[in-house]
């Protein structure tokens, strides 16, 4: 991972993941005025990190803390670590979400002594979760899928859940996207309820949707 400085053309780098790392995202989270940041990896961690602000001789410098790892899952029968592909984060929850190549969808709470506890499983697809995007002011996650299909979550259900709870959430609605694997989607801003998805058929697709 590197840390870019955009002012000073300069980067700082730190090497966690065993293998190729596959998604970043960025958490709003408690206390007030700490940054920080989640990465996803083919080795199937999750890193989080915290951005800490230093000096580099006269100048103010910002470097990137790792903090801890976690495993997303691992194969019942092989216990080989799961692909971790893509992440994101629900501002109102703290919480971070991470889907990878079991087809599982899961919720990690962040707590104020930085430490990630899994509260939620979500499952509904039936094969990789390859990306993922949340509309912060629907409280809506949708999960696209290389089953070909596209899914919207209420993640207003995962607020104040406690660690270890095993909550089981369903999607609320699904889409048949695309013939073949979805690679990517977008949420549209300021509240116009469009999502943009684009597949391995070449299409690139507008849904509206309802909250």
């Amino acid at each position: 991972m590197a840390l870019w400085s955009l002012d000073l053309c300069k980067t700082t780098s730190s090497k966690q993941h065993s293998n190729t790392v596959t998604s970043l995202v960025s958490i709003n989270s408690t206390p007030k005025n700490a940054h920080y940041l989640c990465s996803a990896s083919y080795d199937g961690s999750i890193g989080l990190w915290q951005f800490v602000e230093g000096c580099r001789g006269r100048r103010p410098a910002i470097t990137i803390q790792h903090l801890l790892s976690l495993a997303h899952g691992s194969y019942p029968i092989t216990d080989t670590p799961v692909e971790v592909l893509c992440l994101a984060s629900h501002d109102a929850s703290a919480c971070v979400i991470s889907g990878g190549n079991d087809a599982v969808i899961r919720c990690w709470s962040l707590s104020r002594k930085t430490r990630m506890q899994k509260v939620a499983t979500l499952s509904g697809h039936t094969d990789a979760v390859t990306c993922m995007k949340v509309d912060q002011g629907q409280d809506l996650l949708f999960t696209g899928s290389d089953d070909g299909t596209v899914l919207q979550w209420d993640v207003r259900s995962i607020v104040g859940l406690q660690k270890d709870c095993h909550a089981e959430i369903q999607p609320v609605g699904l889409v048949g996207a695309h013939d073949g694997l979805v690679h990517d989607l977008a949420v549209a801003a300021n509240g116009l309820r469009r999502l943009v998805t684009c597949g391995a058929d070449r299409r690139v697709c507008l849904w509206e949707y309802i909250p």
